[in-house]
């Protein structure tokens, strides 16, 4: 999938429908395989092409909308694991290492 993005940017302007798609594309199958992170920057910019090309109610803004916010979801509660994992190593008893 990558490189279908790495071609339509070659292809398309940089704020073209065709780029959002492939940004949308990529961010989605990310996010699916567990890898938020990555995705979190794709459908960023995918959002930012469809708030000017398309209207804040339509459907194509509205799904990858929603898909960011899956994306920023999951990331909260990573990090919300990550904070009560580091909790939960802190209440871990110290041992004397003389």
């Amino acid at each position: 999938m990558e490189h279908i993005l790495e071609e339509r940017r070659n292809l398309f302007p940089q704020k073209h429908p065709k780029i959002g798609e492939a940004l949308t594309d990529l961010g989605t199958t990310l996010f699916f395989q567990g890898k938020s992170s990555e995705a979190e920057p794709l459908l960023r910019e995918a959002i930012t092409i469809d708030k000017e090309i398309y209207p804040s109610n339509h459907v194509i803004t509205r799904r990858d909308s929603m898909m960011y916010g899956l994306v920023q979801a999951d990331l909260e509660s990573q990090a919300k694991l990550n904070i009560a994992r580091l909790d939960q190593i802190a209440e871990l008893p110290v041992e004397d290492l003389d």
